[in-house]
């Protein structure tokens, strides 16, 4: 396998990227970059500006737990802990720092929206930011998806 230090950073203006491009994460030293948003105490998962996500990134778990192909350059996970028992919460980022698509470079991009202590523990700080919504206010789907086609940016909805 080829180290992926080198790999080039996949941009993501869709999905999770679009909350946390201000989390610059640490692809010199991980070799990938990850990026993790930890929701605010006020965010639930059954949060309506979280409709559009529900399942983003469902399809990797067990891709990532088994180690077997992923696929996709890029990985999204909205609040993978919902799908998760406590002791694969406790093993998801090993598995994922150690997955074959991962160390070879094929994998450049992960984010991660959680609140889960077992993913974010031990993270250093370059690759965390914690996630709130100006005035408690989230975004509908139709402006997810309206950011999603480039046709707003997320700062559009938070103005005046």
């Amino acid at each position: 396998m080829s180290n992926s230090k080198n790999a080039p950073i996949v941009e993501s203006n869709y999905g999770l990227g679009m909350y946390l491009r201000e989390i610059k994460g640490d692809a010199q030293n991980r070799g990938y970059r990850l990026r993790v948003g930890v929701l605010g105490y006020r965010n639930t998962p059954r949060d309506r500006e979280f409709e559009y996500l529900q399942s983003m990134g469902y399809n990797y778990l067990e891709p990532v737990l088994y180690h077997t192909k992923i696929g996709a350059s890029h990985l999204d996970f909205f609040l993978p802990e919902r799908w998760l028992s406590v002791q694969e919460q406790g093993q998801f980022m090993d598995a994922l720092n150690s997955h074959p698509e991962i160390l070879s470079g094929e994998v450049t991009t992960v984010d991660i929206l959680t609140q889960n202590v077992y993913i974010i523990g031990g993270l250093p700080a370059k690759e965390l930011g914690l996630l709130n919504f100006p005035n408690g206010r989230g975004l509908l789907s139709r402006e997810i998806q309206s950011i999603i086609l480039g046709t707003n940016s997320v700062e559009d909805f938070f103005q005046g």
